[in-house]
């Protein structure tokens, strides 16, 4: 049976050794952008691994394509959290020395003096925006001079595909609604990117439509190994969708490979014998058993929280969300916590606490689009709000989009999921929706509804809706 569905069926260790010594590597435009993301011994190390495999690796036309067109974004968004963190900074202090003077303890207290106090937390502040500005000096990667891209330009010089001609890029782009429809991987959970700024772009007089990117990857790489007779194919990709990996449920979802479909047709249109995937962090952590690599383990481990806040960082993704943007979705949970009579501490730049009498509470709260599962999201969330605060988390989970809503169902409808809950903590479900305040009224204001919700304070936040899990 193995000999007629070998799709199905993954590499021994033994076979993924052997691979390593002679099969091509194949990376994704993510690979190559999350480089800028990753901290400076990270990135030297991954760099590295790949001129230890320079003659073996090799990437699409494409793929170069998109990492040129996206590459000024990425640095542009690393360099303004250098400005994010100072103004989060600035309105902490401000926020703190508002909230102490409207006290009047100068006037009302005969012991308490915040005074030294905040001169204490003014100077730790300008001390470390002073570390900011040392920081964003020593960076080797502007918008002009980029090290980063003048070393992979160097590591892939010769190991570009060639560009689709005109009537190859039609034909694949076609391809893609026939299986886009049947669920065919890869990147058939990219259609929504058509109703989104940037759905299509021209380069070299040639109409791109973004939500085939993936397929035409696919296929390029497709017709390289073809070309070149490969047998033995490793393709690296952080991108996480199910639409390239082949996922299973156990204790949340784990990955088991390539798609059997993906090795199915490689094998089959090229010839490839071996196929296989890793993302960056099990690529280096492989690399350094099988190549000896000098790969340390914090490196893996700052990989790997680098792909995960890739996970939860959905406001890249979004399109755009008209009245509904972050911030206002954000002040529509405060309305609705107020309405329930529980009142909620600003303490610092879109850091709030609940006051339950008992003890404060953090509240978070994340926007989700198009998501098709929680099994990750939620729990990676939560981690990283608990490593940050010792408080009892509120999470609250604004949904957009039926698809939002379908996953949030599947999620809050299994118990168990509440074993990732510490004592105190909430997972809420909702969307901000109109609420017509008058019968004919089809508008009507934006109001945060809840539908699903788990944990101890379930019952307080969904009142007497049925819609909840506890």
């Amino acid at each position: 049976m193995r000999e007629i569905f070998s799709a199905f069926y993954g590499p021994t260790e033994d076979e993924l050794k052997s691979a390593w010594k002679d099969a091509t590597f194949v990376l994704d435009t993510n690979i190559l952008l999350n480089l800028y993301r990753y901290p400076l011994v990270a990135r030297k190390e991954l760099l590295e691994v790949f001129k230890k495999l320079q003659h073996q690796l090799w990437i699409p036309f494409h793929v170069a394509l998109e990492f040129q067109r996206n590459r000024l974004g990425v640095i542009a968004g690393q360099q303004r959290s250098f400005s994010e963190v100072k103004a989060a900074l600035d309105s902490g202090v401000q926020t703190m020395t508002q909230k102490l003077s409207a006290l009047q303890l100068t006037n009302r207290h005969s012991i308490i003096d915040a005074a030294p106090f905040l001169k204490e937390i003014e100077s730790a502040v300008t001390a470390f925006k002073s570390r900011l500005d040392n920081l964003k000096g020593t960076d080797d990667v502007g918008l002009r001079d980029d090290i980063i891209r003048d070393q992979l330009d160097e590591i892939f010089k010769g190991r570009v595909g060639d560009p689709l001609a005109s009537e190859s890029l039609s034909k694949i782009q076609k391809e893609g609604e026939l299986r886009f429809k049947c669920e065919m991987p890869p990147g058939y959970q990219d259609a929504e990117k058509e109703k989104r700024q940037g759905a299509s772009f021209i380069y070299s007089g040639l109409q791109y439509e973004a939500k085939y990117g993936d397929l035409i990857v696919w296929r390029q790489l497709i017709e390289h190994a073809k070309a070149k007779g490969l047998k033995k194919v490793i393709f690296l990709t952080d991108d996480e969708k199910e639409d390239w990996w082949e996922l299973v449920k156990v204790d949340g979802p784990k990955k088991v490979g390539p798609r059997p479909e993906l090795r199915e047709e490689i094998r089959r249109e090229a010839g490839v014998e071996f196929f296989h995937m890793y993302n960056s962090e099990a690529f280096l952590r492989y690399a350094k058993k099988v190549l000896g690599a000098k790969v340390q383990q914090q490196s893996i481990d700052e990989v790997a929280d680098v792909l995960q806040q890739n996970r939860i960082t959905l406001k890249q993704e979004f399109p755009d969300l008209d009245s509904i943007e972050i911030e206002a979705a954000h002040r529509h949970v405060i309305q609705w916590l107020a309405s329930l009579n529980i009142p909620v501490l600003e303490l610092g730049n879109r850091l709030e606490y609940i006051d339950f009498g008992s003890g404060l509470i953090t509240l978070n709260t994340e926007i989700l689009f198009r998501i098709e599962a929680l099994e990750y999201l939620v729990p990676a969330i939560l981690k990283r709000i608990q490593k940050e605060h010792s408080a009892p988390v509120l999470l609250v989970l604004i949904g957009i989009g039926s698809s939002s809503r379908r996953a949030a169902q599947r999620w809050f409808s299994h118990s168990q999921n509440s074993a990732i809950l510490r004592q105190g903590e909430t997972v809420v479900y909702g969307e901000v929706i109109p609420q017509p305040s008058i019968p004919n009224d089809t508008k009507g204001s934006l109001v945060f509804t809840p539908f699903f919700a788990v944990g101890d304070l379930a019952s307080v936040v969904m009142g007497s809706r049925r819609m909840r899990s506890t």
